[in-house]
């Protein structure tokens, strides 16, 4: 949501009583002992530091005093902080200006101040200069007019300088930002996921390359679900794993929750995620100390526990768990090594693969500090492979020190976790930091306020909203006539919202891209083993933070999804009868396979056959082989061989495909041609003998000649049939055109090589047993 707009009228507001103090300043001027103190601070004093020290409160340089509550970026607001003092000892040293520290406080506070709000207004240097004039004439200033017109002028260079910078930086990022998506938006899809177009390209002239472009994750995202999430809005595509809850340990070990746990795990989430090939992790989770020691005690839970996910696995494709274990105590260590040991033990019999998280403290007060102090990671680091730092909860609502729920750095001003504090716990000696993932979340947290003076404590605890109700209190405030602020705190890398409703004051603490890409940047420059986040699905469609994780955590990658040699194509030697034949021999075993598979039958995402189902018929090989620039079926052929590594047959590229399809379709055709003239032959053969022992009788020299011509010629012309239906692709009962074992051809010549050795047995005795007139 843009909220520019709404919020330059409390800016203009806030900017006429800034220099309403301005106008204190002119009184000053006129008469300087009027309302000056003894404690008037001479030019010599104002201080410029090069660093900001937030704990230096002796310093008596008055100005780095000022500026420590607005904790500026050195780097950016040098330059500017330098003017503001200039402008201030200028004015002190010529005499025209004698103020005491309070006032200069006031002047201070409230020209920085002023300065941050209008950092997100859209105020021109126009509107900026016309409102210091109006105020300055409405003003009973007895200053000299030169006097005035000078202040008039540097304090609007000074405050559009610093509106000037930051509106720089911040279309600077959104430019990065919106680069970065855009390379992003163009691929679309990550790797795995189903519709990637397939890309092919040669690498010299030797390979042919088929690959795709996707969206690959720097480092693992981790997403959580539940079913009060909107699935509906995840991008999975910014996402590596998810993590489904939850899977609620009873006493007996089984779920105490089965049918909500059912109607999760049967709903499209999983389905989907499998799809887009995200992995998948079922939350196992304990709800009471009570439970988790019952679970780590007892071997009968343990048990049944993983009897039952080892079910869940196998019935639903999941890709790993997350164990999440309510109430460890320092004295369970050793059950809960020996407890991970036994499920990483079971998971690894089941399938290697399957993911093992655990979810461990944040280090957010003393109890979690020594509770993970008491952990053995020397004997869980080999079993487990990442542990999610619960860092969405580095603050507690039951809290009266009002900051955001997972600050990126420490304050020096209070104790409090942070991000920077609990990664440095874990990878001092325990965890392996590629090991470790930073849970964040897309949660607020508010508290009800006296005053907004910086360290000032809430009136009661805090309550934590979802992100959709933190929208909706940041819309309500920001259109409200009661007055609101909105602020940006980089140590903890989150934006706050100081308001007032029907209740009183309030101090909201909320989720925006600008905290959410430091602290992704943070994670990324030190090298942490991936983040995972909770909220998903409650952005109420609003893509800020999406684009911001995107921007962020993902990166275009190219896949290799097959690759195949260029045929070189060398002089044909002239070919010969045995080479014919030995083409031939290799052909027919070839179309003898079930499939036939082109380059690597293991090829992702889909294998390539050398046709399977429908082939083409003679004229369609024809056009095929004229479009690939086949002059003869001849010139491609491979051995028959199976492709390294696997157990299937395999051919080189498509032209060596449609060359084995042209030469079937040439075999069959001289086949039947074959069948044809010896079936003429033999019925030429059988009319002969018949009229010519009809004629000459049994004593018929030529008879024996010529039954034997008639065996010859039906046993060639059933083999040539025979081989006619073989070769032919548009059958699909019998031989190349079958995608079944050919067991109907065996059955075929084992019933007609019965009949033929009836006939002929019977051709050969009939002269033994003729009757005949004996004297």
């Amino acid at each position: 949501m843009n909220y520019t707009s709404m919020y330059s009228v409390l800016a203009v507001k806030k900017l006429f009583k800034s220099l309403v103090v301005l106008g204190l300043m002119f009184l000053f001027i006129a008469n300087p002992k009027a309302l000056a103190q003894n404690d008037t601070i001479p030019p010599s004093k104002l201080i410029m530091r090069d660093t900001i020290d937030v704990g230096d409160s002796a310093r008596k340089g008055i100005i780095n005093k000022l500026i420590q509550p607005i904790r500026f970026k050195e780097n950016r607001n040098k330059r500017e902080r330098e003017r503001v003092v200039d402008l201030i000892r200028n004015l002190t040293t010529d005499g025209d200006l004698a103020i005491d520290s309070t006032t200069v406080q006031l002047i201070a506070d409230e020209l920085l101040d002023l300065t941050n709000q209008l950092m997100v207004t859209k105020d021109t240097t126009v509107s900026i200069q016309n409102e210091i004039a109006r105020t300055i004439k409405n003003l009973d200033s007895k200053a000299p007019k030169v006097l005035v017109d000078s202040i008039q002028i540097q304090l609007g260079n000074v405050l559009q300088g610093l509106l000037d910078q930051s509106q720089k930086e911040k279309a600077a990022e959104k430019s990065s930002l919106t680069a970065s998506l855009s390379e992003l938006r163009q691929i679309g899809l990550s790797c795995g996921a189903p519709g990637l177009p397939i890309l092919r390209d040669s690498v010299g002239d030797t390979l042919i390359v088929d690959y795709q472009f996707c969206l690959k994750a720097k480092i693992p995202v981790f997403g959580w679900y539940g079913n009060a999430n909107n699935f509906q809005e995840y991008n999975l595509n910014y996402l590596t794993d998810l993590i489904i809850q939850s899977y609620q340990v009873g006493s007996d070990g089984l779920e105490a929750n089965p049918r909500g746990l059912r109607m999760v795990l049967d709903s499209a989430v999983l389905s989907k995620s499998l799809a887009f090939g995200k992995r998948v992790s079922l939350s196992i989770e304990t709800t009471s100390a009570q439970r988790t020691r019952n679970l780590l005690r007892s071997a009968s839970v343990s048990s049944s526990l993983f009897g039952r996910i080892n079910e869940l696995v196998k019935e639903y494709g999941l890709g790993g768990i997350n164990i999440s274990l309510a109430g460890l105590r320092e004295s369970d260590s050793e059950g809960l090594s020996n407890f991970i040991g036994k499920f990483k033990e079971n998971l690894a019999a089941l399938d290697t693969t399957l993911l093992l998280t655990l979810n461990i403290p944040p280090i957010a007060n003393s109890p979690e500090f020594d509770l993970a102090s008491s952990i053995d990671y020397t004997q869980l680091n080999s079993q487990v492979d990442y542990y999610l730092i619960q860092a969405q909860r580095l603050n507690i609502a039951e809290t009266t020190i009002p900051f955001s729920l997972s600050p990126l750095y420490p304050d020096q001003t209070s104790s409090r976790g942070s991000i920077e504090n609990a990664v440095a716990f874990y990878t001092n000696g325990k965890v392996p930091i590629s090991k470790l993932v930073v849970t964040l979340s897309y949660e607020g947290i508010f508290w009800p306020m006296q005053g907004f003076i910086p360290g000032s404590r809430a009136d009661d605890f805090g309550t934590i909203i979802d992100y959709s109700e933190s929208q909706a209190i940041l819309s309500r405030a920001l259109e409200s006539e009661n007055g609101s602020v909105l602020g940006f705190d980089p140590i903890q890398a989150s934006a706050y919202l100081n308001y007032r409703d029907s209740q009183g004051l309030k101090q909201l603490w909320f989720t925006e891209s600008q905290g959410l890409g430091a602290k992704y940047k943070w994670l990324l420059d030190n090298n942490v083993g991936g983040v995972a986040i909770l909220g998903l699905g409650t952005e109420s469609g609003l893509n800020s933070l999406w684009d911001v994780l995107g921007a962020s955590m993902i990166e275009v990658d190219s896949l290799v999804v097959s690759s195949q040699k260029i045929e070189v194509e060398e002089a044909q030697e002239p070919r010969t009868i045995w080479s014919y034949l030995k083409t031939y021999s290799r052909d027919i075993q070839w179309a003898g396979l079930n499939d036939i598979y082109i380059g690597d039958p293991n090829k992702k995402p889909k294998e390539e056959y050398c046709y399977y189902d429908i082939y083409p018929d003679g004229d369609s090989l024809r056009v095929l082989a004229n479009q690939k620039g086949i002059q003869s079926y001849w010139d491609y052929e491979n051995k028959f061989s199976q492709y390294p590594g696997t157990d299937y047959y395999s051919l080189d590229s498509d032209k060596e495909c449609l060359c084995l399809l042209g030469r079937w379709d040439k075999y069959a055709d001289l086949n039947f041609i074959a069948f044809a003239i010896f079936f003429v032959l033999l019925i030429l053969a059988v009319v002969i003998t018949f009229f010519g022992i009809k004629r000459f009788g049994e004593e018929w020299t030529l008879r024996s000649v010529f039954i034997g011509l008639t065996i010859a010629f039906g046993l060639l012309a059933f083999i040539c049939f025979f081989f006619f239906l073989f070769f032919n692709t548009q059958l699909k009962f019998i031989g190349a055109g079958s995608s079944e074992v050919t067991i109907w051809g065996v059955i075929i010549i084992f019933i007609v090589g019965i009949l033929a050795g009836i006939i002929i047995h019977r051709l050969r005795i009939s002269r033994t047993f003729t009757q005949r007139d004996l004297p």
